[in-house]
């Protein structure tokens, strides 16, 4: 079983359901190394609260706990919108972070 590391969401209008971060042919989540996925879905509206999971997989690790810095969230239809929810901390198998523990960045009115 390979490790798989998910990530979903709650906003204003609704939730998302868990997201597979992962791309093909590439090393994801190495040490050190910054990370950006691209995830399509539904609106949920400003995200209020983030919960990323960990199945603990993978046949070479003895563990695969995973150090998260932040996760940054930002939409196609307000790309001027950035939501910055910091981490700084392992997620053995599942982390959740509530409003307030996350921030609108910038936004510009027009």
């Amino acid at each position: 079983m390979e490790v798989v590391y998910r990530l979903s969401f709650l906003g204003t209008k609704g939730r998302t359901k868990a997201v597979a971060l992962e791309k093909w042919f590439h090393n994801d989540f190495e040490k050190g190394q910054e990370d950006t996925y691209v995830i399509e879905g539904v609106d949920v509206g400003e995200p209020l609260m983030i919960k990323l999971e960990n199945n603990q997989g993978g046949l070479f690790h003895r563990s695969s706990d995973w150090f998260v810095d932040k996760v940054e969230i930002s939409c196609s239809s307000n790309n001027q919108a950035m939501y910055e929810f910091p981490c700084y901390g392992w997620v053995k198998q599942e982390a959740v972070f509530f409003e307030g523990k996350g921030w609108k960045v910038f936004s510009q009115t027009h």
